[in-house]
Parts: C-alpha cells; sequence; structure tokens
C-alpha cells in the first residue's frame, strides 16, 4: 500500500493538448468522410505527442514513489492497466460484435487488416482480449487497430519503471539522439517493430528529460492567454504535408510547447474537457465507426462533418460513465490507496 504524499500539481494545458492530438489523429484517419476537403498526410503526428506527454506525466507521476519504494514494479503494473484496459477492451468488444454481425463472407474480412481474425480466430480473440498483439498481420491489434501506439506506449512505461527512471539524464540523452536518428533514417533498414519502438523511445524518453529539466526551475508561469496560444500553435504544426515536416515538428516543435506548457498552471473546463475525451476518441473512432454503418446502417454519420461531434459527444459519455467508473471499481479491487493528481487528471 502506498503512503500519502503530499499534493502533486496539476498541468491543465497538456491536457488540452492531448484532446487536439486525438482529434488530430482521429482526423487523419477520417478524412475521406469529409469529400476530400480534409487532408491530413502526417496527422500520425499527434501520436508523437502522445508519446512526448506520456513521457513527462510518467516521470512527474510517478518517478519518487518508485524510487522511494512506496511504489513496487507490480504496483506501476497494476495502475497502467487499470488505467486504459477499460476503454481497450470496448474498443475491442465492439469490433468483435460488427465482425460477428457482418459474417466472414463480408469484404472487411479480405483485406491484410482483418486477416488475422479470418485465418486464426483461436488465437486472434483471446490475443485481443489480453490485449497481445499479432505482429505478423497489418494491424497487430485487428479488433481495435489504433491500439497498436497504446502497446508500444505502455512497453516504454514498462521499461521505465524496471529501469529507466534509473539512468542517469546524460545517459537518457544520449540513447533519446540514437532513437531519433534510427526512427529518422532507419525507414529503409529497420523493420515495422524496430522503427515504432525507436520511434516511441525517442519521444517518450524526450518526454523523461523534458520534465526533469522543468523540475529545476519550476516557479515559472505562463499568462493564461499563452496557455490557449499553445494549443493553437499545436493544432497549427498537425497540419503537416510531408516526412521532413513532420520530423522537425516532432524533434524541435513539440519540445518546445510541451516545455512551455508545463509552466501553464491556470485550469479551465475546456483543458479538462479535452483530456477526458482524448482518450476514449482515440481508441473507439475506429470501432464505433464500423459499428454504426455496419451493423446499424445509420450512414449519416459516416460524414465526417457529423461524425467528429458525434465521437467527441459519445468520448466524454463513455469518460463519465463507462469509463471512470470501471477504473473505480478496478481501483477498489486492485490498486494501492494513493492515485497521481496528475495522471488521473491528464488521463494517464
Amino acid at each position: 500500500m502506498f503512503m500519502k504524499s503530499a499534493a502533486k500539481p496539476h498541468f491543465p494545458v497538456l491536457s488540452g493538448l492531448r484532446g487536439v492530438a486525438a482529434l488530430y489523429v482521429a482526423l487523419g484517419h477520417i478524412g475521406p468522410m469529409f469529400g476530400g476537403w480534409i487532408k491530413l498526410p502526417m496527422a500520425h503526428a499527434g501520436l508523437d505527442l502522445f508519446f512526448l506527454l506520456s513521457g513527462v506525466v510518467i516521470e512527474s507521476s510517478y518517478s519518487d514513489r518508485l524510487r522511494d519504494g512506496r511504489m513496487s514494479f507490480y504496483d506501476f503494473v497494476k495502475v497502467r492497466m487499470i488505467r486504459i484496459y477499460p476503454v481497450y477492451i470496448l474498443g475491442t468488444l465492439i469490433m468483435m460484435m460488427v465482425m460477428l454481425r457482418i459474417g466472414a463472407s463480408s469484404p472487411l474480412f479480405h483485406t491484410p487488416h482483418t486477416l488475422a481474425y479470418v485465418e486464426h480466430p483461436a488465437i486472434a480473440v483471446p490475443a485481443a482480449i489480453l490485449m497481445v498483439p499479432l505482429f505478423k498481420y497489418a494491424d497487430v491489434f485487428p479488433f481495435d487497430p489504433p491500439a497498436w501506439s497504446l502497446f508500444f506506449e505502455l512497453m516504454a512505461n514498462f521499461a521505465y519503471a524496471a529501469c529507466i527512471r534509473q539512468l542517469p539524464t546524460k545517459r537518457l540523452i544520449i540513447i533519446v539522439v540514437l532513437c531519433f536518428f534510427a526512427s529518422a533514417f532507419g525507414r529503409t533498414y529497420l523493420s515495422w517493430v524496430a522503427l515504432q519502438s525507436t520511434r516511441v523511445g525517442f519521444s517518450f524518453g524526450l518526454g523523461l528529460i523534458l520534465f526533469r529539466l522543468y523540475r529545476r526551475e519550476s516557479n515559472r508561469h505562463l499568462p493564461p492567454g499563452f496557455q490557449w496560444a499553445l494549443l493553437v500553435v499545436a493544432a497549427f504544426l498537425l497540419n503537416l504535408q510531408s516526412e521532413r515536416e513532420a520530423t522537425l515538428v516532432v524533434a524541435v516543435g513539440f519540445p518546445i510547447i510541451i516545455y512551455a506548457a508545463l509552466h501553464g498552471k491556470t485550469g479551465n473546463s475546456v483543458f479538462e474537457f479535452l483530456g477526458n475525451v482524448s482518450y476514449p476518441l482515440y481508441l473507439l473512432h475506429v470501432p464505433v465507426l464500423f459499428l454504426i454503418v455496419c451493423v446499424f446502417h445509420i450512414y449519416i454519420l459516416a460524414i465526417g462533418v457529423i461524425y467528429i461531434p458525434f465521437m467527441i459527444v459519445l468520448s466524454w459519455w463513455i469518460y463519465k460513465y463507462f469509463d471512470t467508473p470501471s477504473r473505480r471499481f478496478l481501483r477498489a479491487r486492485f490498486q494501492p490507496t494513493e492515485t497521481s493528481v496528475i495522471a488521473t487528471k491528464i488521463g494517464y
């Protein structure tokens, strides 16, 4: 069990940034639903913003407790799984229902993305429930494709708790630099798994470094107007059109924004709302789209200008009436008594 600790600071702008990233990733996935007038070919850079945020929040929330023994590695794993599993399993079950409803004869099952379910359902279904990736297939999580990034982020989290947290900042910088060059220039030579591992390693590790730097001079404060400006700038930077632009933004633009956001202490309901809906929006926008089109045949909701507001409202409802109660129940049964203010508020 944890001992009570002093209240942790809260970073509201990070919540807003997480919501912006989730929105852009979703827009990138469903761009064709807007009739072609929204093109975000590099919206996947929002994932790198997720990974950066994860590094910052994990370091700020858990470093002290892991170091002084108030939290064990096993406790950390429980905390992280309780946080991510309810919405993940909801998305997985939605897609399973879709696949069972429309049947294996549907063209949906004859694509590289769903081949795992057709060829080896006895493996694919338990693997999905246990959150085990199937690296043989185009979508390593065929029942909820966006979950691949969640898996890599979790692996980074667990590696942090096991050993990375003990690394001096200078050694961590070396690892981050190596990961950057591998992810930026190794596309031709690295496997997909290795490439994504270095991609996460760079952004997540850089997030750890950013918070360590922040702790050295955390008494500065960002005016409220500048906090809003950071969200606008982040949204602007996510309108990327090339890999070169994406690399520059991920390596320079996002770290500057997040470091500045750490100095924003004035919260508001909009930032909190964006943070609350970000996780359900990201993980459920694909399964829900298949559900309303393939099962309920509500094609009007498949129009992008309607679907995104619909998903934002649905994500808020799921956060409030499913995710939060589910996590509360699981914490009562499995988790130690102390939870981090930062991690809870930002959606981690």
